[in-house]
């Protein structure tokens, strides 16, 4: 499935599941006002983001056409920013864990070079 089809909606139903086998959420406080947007929605809305390409202002505008209760755009950047590391890194693993469940998947390899497969560029040594 391409990145650009992957539906909200199922976005969503992925993270809520990695997250709830992953485990409770540490960074819960005890202090202030309790988070009206729980994080799987967070974490969903920022890799829908991602891998779409989108700005925050577009993220959320899709999430609304969507029917989610997206939140504003302050508390939703704020959010982001606040994400933990080890959180994702988790989900990462269990994402990992359910991609090489396949048995004839040896490995799968990220590309983060930023050149494209047929890209053109200079190679230029000094």
């Amino acid at each position: 499935m391409q990145k650009s089809k992957l539906p909200l909606k199922k976005l969503y139903t992925f993270v809520s599941h990695f997250l709830k086998r992953v485990g409770p959420n540490k960074q819960t406080k005890n202090k202030g006002r309790p988070q009206k947007y729980e994080d799987a929605l967070i974490i969903t809305l920022w890799l829908f983001q991602i891998l779409n390409n989108y700005s925050y202002r577009e993220t959320l505008e899709k999430a609304k056409n969507e029917g989610f209760n997206a939140p504003s755009l302050c508390d939703y950047h704020y959010r982001v920013k606040q994400l933990d590391d080890e959180l994702l890194k988790s989900i990462l693993e269990e994402c990992a864990k359910l991609l090489l469940e396949d048995k004839q998947t040896l490995c799968y390899i990220a590309d983060a070079t930023g050149f494209g497969f047929g890209d053109k560029y200079n190679n230029k040594n000094c």
